[in-house]
């Protein structure tokens, strides 16, 4: 699937970066070289520290938690990784970790289900050394005799420069700046990689990916999509309708197949758009469960036999298969049953006159309830 999205992602990807005047890792790393090393630095190094800070955290997070937390169930894992990695850009620097990220940490888990966390304290440290761009740099650079650096907390932005004719103080510090800025701006690029899939989007996102998904040329791929209660969704019937027949209307070229199964009442825009499509009438096959749920919860009102078997009967046939209007009316003619102002009127006449006025659309019943 993510050949299909993939491409989407990376466009977005594209466009923050550029919005962020962030550039690429290439870019930054000749830079960097450039401005300790000089215009004569070697060129290969540029590969080298790219790839080193090419490093996936996603990968890297789950390389930790496998080693320091073996057995760990996969719906509390993804759910941990998607706040740690949408904290990427805060995790990955020296501070600890905040109270108000902590408290989001144990909220993943319920109260009976208790977290060790010194283990998890100890996989996050060993995740965050591991992907301490400042440190890698630093290192890095050292390995190659190509500068002196001070251990030093600097949070200011600072250009790239070149350094010339310096003490070795000022250029220790001139190095430490580069650094700092040169791997901050490789963590704000990771932080976007990690924002654009895991952060909420917006409609306008999601219905690109749909679009994509449903149009793409890429694999073979069958979908199968359930839709409860259309005559529920709260907007013009006509719109919902369109969506669900430009959803099975792909072109030529598509590779996706699409199959999809909804229900709803029998209003006529369904009926007009999707009649000659298969389906059946769910109500005609409901229509004991219902009867029997009736005759259970009428058997509460002491109703005679002769007056319970009729009035269960009707409800069945009136319902057309919606529990829901069931379940009102039930509750309307029991509160009738109940109320004192009836009491010298016969409980079969009370409740026969109630369900006699009850009106059949689901929604012209809230109406007369508000």
């Amino acid at each position: 699937m993510f050949s299909v999205i993939g491409p989407m992602l990376d466009d977005k990807l594209q466009n923050a970066l550029a919005a962020n005047k962030l550039g690429s890792l290439a870019s930054d790393t000749r830079n960097l070289l450039r401005s300790i090393a000089g215009p004569g630095y070697d060129h290969k190094l540029v590969e080298e520290l790219v790839s080193l800070l090419s490093l996936d955290p996603a990968a890297t997070l789950d390389a930790a938690l496998d080693k320091g937390w073996p057995g760990l169930e996969s719906a509390y894992k993804s759910s941990l990784k998607r706040v740690l990695l949408l904290a990427f850009q805060t995790l990955s620097g020296h501070g600890t970790i905040s109270g108000r990220l902590w408290r989001e940490i144990l909220s993943l888990r319920s109260k009976a289900d208790r977290v060790d966390t010194d283990l998890l304290e100890d996989v996050i440290t060993a995740w965050r050394s591991n992907v301490n761009y400042h440190r890698l740099t630093r290192e890095f650079l050292q390995k190659h005799n190509l500068l002196m650096v001070c251990a030093m907390e600097d949070t200011g932005p600072a250009p790239f420069a070149q350094v010339e004719d310096f003490d070795v103080g000022t250029m220790r510090y001139l190095h430490a700046k580069l650094i700092f800025r040169y791997a901050e701006r490789q963590i704000a690029r990771q932080q976007l990689r990690f924002d654009i899939p895991l952060s909420s989007w917006s409609r306008a996102d999601l219905e690109e990916a749909v679009r994509r998904m449903f149009e793409q040329d890429i694999l073979d791929l069958r979908i199968c999509l359930f839709y409860d209660a259309l005559d529920e969704y709260d907007g013009r019937p006509e719109a919902i309708a369109e969506f669900l027949k430009d959803l099975t209307s792909q072109p030529a070229s598509s590779r996706t197949q699409t199959r999809v199964l909804f229900s709803s009442r029998p209003w006529p825009v369904f009926q007009d758009e999707f009649g000659t499509s298969s389906g059946l009438r769910i109500h005609e096959h409901t229509r004991d469960d219902i009867r029997g749920y009736c005759t259970g919860m009428l058997q509460e009102n002491h109703m005679s036999p002769t007056a319970l078997l009729p009035m269960a009967e009707s409800i069945a046939d009136r319902a057309q298969g919606v529990f829901l209007w069931v379940r009102l009316l039930l509750h309307d003619l029991g509160s009738a049953s109940a109320h004192r102002a009836y009491r010298n009127v016969p409980l079969e006449k009370l409740l026969q006159q109630r369900l006699v006025t009850a009106p059949d659309d689901l929604h012209d019943y809230y109406t007369t309830i508000v």
